[in-house]
């Protein structure tokens, strides 16, 4: 970054392309109080201790105060209890597993174990494309 930086400012120089007219400040304040509609020459605190302040044309503006909305005013009640439910769901996972234990009144025979037709290993060989002649032939190469 310090060599685009560098190679910048030798192709553009250090001069702003951006310049204030001479004296723009001097006269700033009173030129800003002259652009003021009439009767709004009162000091800012006042001006906000007041409801109703005078528009230009002699109309009146009234200014709201802003009222939090419901969820503004709940929202940190909520975030806190959906952390309590996500702190206590999580803590009953963790120490109870997750899974439902089986109740031994919903079953009336005692469940075999489960006999899987389809092995580990037979689905490893079929993601892999292997024949048993593959896996004879790797078997052999191993030993």
């Amino acid at each position: 970054m310090d060599r685009e930086e560098k190679r910048l400012t030798e192709m553009l120089g250090r001069q702003t392309p951006f310049r204030v007219p001479s004296g723009y400040f001097d006269d700033l304040p009173s030129r800003v109080m002259r652009q003021l509609p009439e009767g709004a020459d009162t000091a800012p605190e006042q001006a906000a201790a007041t409801p109703e302040t005078v528009v230009g044309g002699g109309r009146r503006a009234r200014t709201a105060a802003l009222r939090p909305t419901l969820w503004r005013r709940l929202h940190p009640a909520v975030v806190a209890a959906a952390s309590v439910c996500v702190a206590v769901f999580s803590l009953e996972v963790y120490l109870h597993g997750g899974g439902g234990k089986p109740s031994a009144q919903g079953s009336a025979a005692p469940e075999a174990p489960a006999q899987a037709s389809y092995s580990a290993m037979d689905a490893m060989a079929d993601y892999a494309m292997l024949d048993t002649e593959d896996l004879y032939k790797y078997m052999v190469d191993t030993d």
